[in-house]
């Protein structure tokens, strides 16, 4: 059990730790650094000194944290981290990682919380969350694309092998048949979608490459081009697509990072904007050089914009 005097210097060295610490004894505070009185928003130890740690701690989290007391007013030994929802001064809440120690505490027997702000951990585990459904998506995405290769190839062979033979046939007094005329046709349309194919399976390509891959100049009009095919559809049926291109140097880059933060400003964009009124609305796509010398690429929609606590989030996929 860890031992807190009442000398003057422990209790200025437990101001000057990064975390919250509160200290209690019988259900009451007897304890709170400086850090606990700025994140709870209070100016005084003698505001919190004698109060239930209960006042604290949002109703919700009541039974949780008196059976953490049950347990060490029983003599139990430290209790794990738990995340905790805490109540500031002005009713505002506020989530924390929370762990408690047993402790003495000027002669006597005390608890000690230790609280820290649990919002970097949400955001590391919803960063590694991200990376893994990325990872997955890469994977698939891979995947398909060697699936429609390999059938494609066929496809566009046939069907050039089927033209050209078409087309060497010899017919009496030099006279082909008007069917042959629709066949043809029909077969040149066939190769036709199957280099659209084949170019929609290369921009997905872009998706799947590892994050491993080194970076290296790239040409950020061509990723532009990829990804506005790929995501054609999204906006089609919502605005008019502007390309309005002007000169930027080549940047040192990953393509597929650059290719997925490009695809969520286009679909973002085209989300704001409701289907139906296409010529009514536009999503413009511009770049230029800056007075630096950097390339700049910029995103501009008619629709009805963002809420404030969407913009943080304007880069992540999902």
């Amino acid at each position: 059990m860890s031992h807190i005097g009442d000398a003057g210097s422990a209790r200025r060295l437990l101001d000057d730790l990064p975390d919250a610490l509160v200290v209690h004894r019988d259900g009451r505070i007897v304890f709170v650094n400086q850090r606990a009185l700025e994140l709870l928003r209070y100016e005084r130890l003698d505001e919190l000194v004698g109060r239930s740690p209960l006042d604290l701690v949002h109703p919700d989290e009541h039974p949780l944290v008196m059976e953490r007391m049950r347990r060490s007013a029983e003599g139990g030994g430290p209790e794990p981290l738990v995340e905790e929802r805490l109540v500031r001064r002005d009713g505002t809440v506020l989530c924390m990682d929370v762990i408690a120690v047993p402790v003495r505490f000027e002669g006597s027997r005390a608890t000690m919380a230790l609280a820290r702000d649990s919002s970097e951990r949400r955001r590391l585990q919803a960063r590694g969350a991200l990376a893994d459904r990325m990872a997955s998506v890469g994977r698939l995405a891979a995947g398909v694309a060697h699936g429609i290769n390999n059938p494609l190839a066929y496809v566009l062979a046939n069907t050039e092998y089927a033209l050209e033979e078409l087309q060497r046939l010899p017919f009496p007094e030099g006279k082909a048949p008007p069917v042959l005329d629709d066949v043809l046709r029909a077969l040149q349309q066939a190769r036709e979608g199957g280099l659209r194919i084949r170019d929609l399976v290369a921009d997905l390509a872009t998706f799947s490459r590892s994050d491993e891959r080194p970076s290296g100049p790239v040409d950020v009009k061509r990723i532009l081009d990829s990804v506005l095919s790929l995501a054609g559809n999204e906006i089609r049926h919502r605005a008019r697509l502007v390309k309005d291109y002007g000169g930027i140097p080549l940047v040192q880059a990953d393509e597929s990072r650059l290719a997925h933060a490009f695809m969520n400003l286009l679909v973002n964009a085209a989300h704001a904007i409701p289907e139906g009124a296409a010529e009514s609305n536009e999503i413009r796509v511009s770049t230029f050089t800056d007075d630096f010398g950097g390339a700049v690429v910029e995103v501009r929609d008619t629709g009805a914009g963002m809420p404030p606590e969407a913009v943080g989030s304007v880069f992540d996929p999902f």
